[in-house]
């Protein structure tokens, strides 16, 4: 029988303080080391394509224009820091192996894409029937990135790096989320 337990945890990355409850079942999630909560990039990034994911679901759940607009707003917020920070952390960690070279590159065209279509979207009023059509197509466009990310760059990137690479890069990402996310809310 497969062990299962919960682990709960205060981790501290850059003076952020977050509690991490996870269901753990035959599987390594995350384990301490000298005390510390260790931090998995890629389940840091899996954790933001889930929000955006739900972003889009509440966008597509109502026809109020002002809610639809607040939506965006957070949905736009959200793709641009984690766009920024695979773009800076991640993705320049992976370029140089062969492994994972051409999905790099691939991807850096698939953000620009979506960065198009983010300011598309913000130049179109929200009660615009083209806003619609360009929040459908750029759904469409994230999810074609999540799959690609989540179905083989991740995988690729876990032969290409260490554990020690995975959990460092973890905790710049979380830095630099974080940070970028103070930065916006402060202006």
């Amino acid at each position: 029988m497969m062990p299962v337990g919960i682990v709960f945890a205060l981790a501290s990355v850059g003076g952020l303080c977050a509690f991490y409850l996870r269901a753990r079942s035959g599987y390594k999630t995350n384990i301490y080391i000298k005390g510390e909560l260790e931090m998995d990039a890629f389940e840091i990034l899996k954790t933001d394509h889930a929000k955006v994911s739900s972003l889009f679901e509440q966008i597509e759940a109502t026809t109020d224009t002002t809610t639809r607009q607040g939506l965006f707003t957070q949905l736009k917020q959200e793709l641009d820091v984690h766009a920024h920070i695979e773009e800076t952390i991640l993705y320049p960690a992976l370029k140089g192996a062969t492994e994972t070279r051409d999905i790099i590159e691939e991807a850096y065209e698939e953000h620009q894409e979506v960065k198009d279509l983010l300011a598309e979207l913000a130049a179109t009023p929200a009660d615009n029937e083209e806003w619609s059509d360009l929040i459908i197509e750029l759904k469409e466009n994230v999810e074609h990135h999540v799959e690609e990310e989540e179905g083989e760059m991740f995988p690729q990137a876990r032969t290409v790096l260490s554990a020690e690479q995975i959990t460092e890069i973890g905790a710049r990402l979380a830095a630099e989320k974080q940070q970028k996310l103070k930065a916006a809310a402060a202006g």
